[in-house]
Formats: structure tokens, C-alpha cells, sequence
């Protein structure tokens, strides 16, 4: 072998051993990068968890809440519904007898207005 091919073999010789060196510091440097990370994800799962437990709890007292609602609403729509029927029993019962009887009360009065007028007129006549 010449002395050049004897350089060129050392050459590839060395760029592997730097390849292989620089392999080994790049899988290190992983490792420490992943556990690194592990690291941090474990701090934010900690740090997360009192705020993910507030968040549960604000869920619960929502629903609650809603439970609640959804209650109220049932009973005012009851409510509303019985009025409603009471106002049309009241109002079946302003047609059926108050009406009736407030118009013959009205005939009356205007036949006696009538009576009136007309011996009120007599009394101007014979005077």
C-alpha cells in the first residue's frame, strides 16, 4: 500500500471514531433532554392537578346549579299553568253570569233613566 492510500484510511479511520463519538454525545444529550422533559411533565402534572380539582369541583357545583334551575323552571311552568287556568275559569265565569247580569242591570237602569226622563218631560208639560 503507498503511503497516500495509508492516509486516506486513516482518514476515514478518524472521521468514523469522530462520527461514532459525536453519536454517543448526541444519545446523551437525548437521554438527558428526555428526562428533562419527564421532569417538567411531572412539575405541570403536580402544578396542574389543585387547579384540574378546582375545575371538577366548579363542574359539580354547575350542574347543581343547573339541577336547581331546571327545578325552578318546572314549578314556575306549573305555576304559570294553574294561573292561567284560573284566569280562564274566571273569565268563563265573568261571561257566563257577571256579563248576563251587569246587561239586564244596564237595560234597568236605562229603562228607570228612561221613566225618569219621561216624568221629568210630563211634570214640564202640565207646568
Amino acid at each position: 500500500m503507498d503511503s497516500l492510500s495509508l492516509v486516506l484510511l486513516g482518514v476515514i479511520a478518524l472521521a468514523s471514531l469522530l462520527q461514532a463519538v459525536s453519536l454517543v454525545v448526541v444519545a446523551r444529550e437525548g437521554l438527558r433532554a428526555a428526562r428533562r422533559l419527564d421532569a417538567f411533565a411531572d412539575r405541570v402534572g403536580r402544578d396542574l392537578q389543585p387547579a384540574l380539582a378546582e375545575l371538577e369541583r366548579a363542574s359539580q357545583n354547575f350542574a347543581e346549579v343547573s339541577d336547581l334551575a331546571a327545578g325552578q323552571a318546572r314549578r314556575l311552568d306549573g305555576l304559570v299553568a294553574e294561573a292561567v287556568e284560573r284566569i280562564e275559569r274566571a273569565s268563563d265565569l265573568l261571561q257566563d253570569v257577571v256579563l248576563p247580569s251587569a246587561g239586564r242591570l244596564l237595560a234597568a237602569a236605562a229603562a228607570f233613566r228612561g221613566i225618569r226622563k219621561a216624568l221629568q218631560l210630563l211634570r214640564r208639560w202640565r207646568s
